[in-house]
């Protein structure tokens, strides 16, 4: 069987089974032994057949590890809210629309869907495509290079702060730092107070960006800022909040995959060559590995009311983690979730979400990985690690993969 310990400590010693299943018992979703396990652990919860289970930790919390229960509670978006989405809750600021609630929030989400639209995706996929392969031209002379620090988050910069958002692309990297550490689990007030001040630097810069309009009119946020919502348009502060939405959305999960696939493909060389001698399969091939290495492992929801599902009885205001890495696990979608079958289909997997609050930057996360993987086929088939220098995202269990994946060729 293939070894699937992606993201975490792939190099620690095995945990005995008595251990893990101690562990699932009571998840602690950023503790390094969970991480570290987190297959063997998903199989023990489907094995036991309850997707619903409860926490004690961080003021205590319900775990969802089916897919079915998943699903269902994202289409209740009534019932569970965007209200929080990291568990313990940490004040992170709103974001539009992946902040909204009903019934303030389809009106939004409708108009922002048409910017994702095939036609209108189109031009942005031919602009990915041009910063992709320039990128590549400039890296492969060095004959090695880190696919998450040179290659994709100057590539999400370039495309999402610059081509999306019309902004400067030399604040990327700060921007990066503050968002990555708002994923991990806030351990005392100093940490807190720098993720706080980080973010309130990141509003400022927007804020008076949108004020005065000081961005590119043919840039996407200028056609969100154009949109009609129903008989208004958006305010300067809505639009901050749908700033720092894409800014979040489109810079870390995508860079952090990436390197995760790499790192996959590189100790897995016959799967790697099924795409290097049939490129049609990326499609595909990028929905299984999605599958497997779900760079948002977790997501949170607020009860707004009591309520039950799946026959758990939950209170207003409980805490509840949707394990999308779980449920992308769970059997009873996926026939033989642990084997890698990069022609799967049909791949429903959990990775962009679903219901109401369905990931809207699906289709560029798409042309992104689609566009790297297809640069690798054509340019660097044979390129391989550089092991000491592979470091995991550490202690989070909502951007999960790799800060830095060097590679040589």
């Amino acid at each position: 069987m293939i070894d699937l310990r992606i993201g975490g400590g792939e190099k620690v010693s095995p945990t005995p089974d008595v251990e893990l299943e101690k562990i699932s018992e009571n998840i602690d979703h950023y503790a390094p032994i969970f991480l570290n396990n987190r297959v063997e652990i998903f199989r023990i919860m489907h094995g036991q057949n309850q997707p619903i289970r409860h926490s004690t930790n961080y003021n205590g919390y319900w775990f969802v590890t089916g897919y079915s229960a998943a699903v269902e509670i994202q289409r209740r978006a009534e019932d569970f809210s965007n209200k929080q989405k990291v568990v313990p809750m940490r004040p992170i600021g709103e974001l539009i629309p992946s902040g909204l609630n009903p019934p303030e929030h389809r009106p939004v989400k409708i108009a922002l869907a048409k910017l994702f639209m095939p036609k209108a995706v189109s031009a942005l996929k031919a602009k990915l495509a041009e910063v992709a392969q320039s990128l590549f031209d400039e890296l492969l002379p060095r004959g090695t290079f880190d696919v998450v620090q040179d290659l994709m988050f100057p590539l999400m910069s370039e495309f999402t702060m610059v081509h999306m958002l019309g902004l400067d692309p030399a604040k990327a990297a700060e921007y990066a730092g503050t968002i990555h550490a708002m994923s991990r689990p806030v351990q005392d007030a100093e940490s807190a107070a720098v993720v706080k001040e980080g973010l309130a630097k990141i509003e400022a810069e927007f804020r008076d960006i949108m004020v005065d309009q000081r961005y590119d009119p043919a840039c996407m946020l200028a056609k969100i800022a154009a949109l009609d919502l129903g008989g208004r348009r958006f305010t300067p502060d809505e639009m901050v909040k749908v700033a720092f939405n894409f800014t979040i959305g489109g810079f870390g999960t995508t860079a952090i995959f990436t390197g995760s696939a790499f790192v996959f493909l590189a100790r897995n060389p016959a799967l790697r060559q099924q795409i290097v001698d049939d490129p049609g399969i990326i499609p595909t091939a990028f929905d299984e590995l999605l599958r497997l290495m779900t760079p948002t492992q977790t997501f949170a929801r607020r009860v707004e009311r009591d309520t039950e599902v799946c026959g758990v009885q939950m209170k207003e205001g409980d805490q509840l983690l949707m394990g999308y890495g779980a449920a992308n696990f769970d059997p009873r979608q996926f026939p033989n979730p642990e084997s890698v079958n990069l022609r799967r289909a049909p791949n429903r997997h959990m990775s962009f979400g679903t219901g109401p609050h369905r990931c809207l930057g699906e289709p560029i996360a798409r042309a992104v990985v689609g566009e790297v993987l297809a640069q690798m086929v054509a340019r660097i088939p044979d390129y391989s690690l550089v092991e000491e220098g592979v470091v995991a995202q550490s202690h989070s269990s909502s951007m999960f993969g790799y800060s830095n994946v060097p590679i040589r060729f």
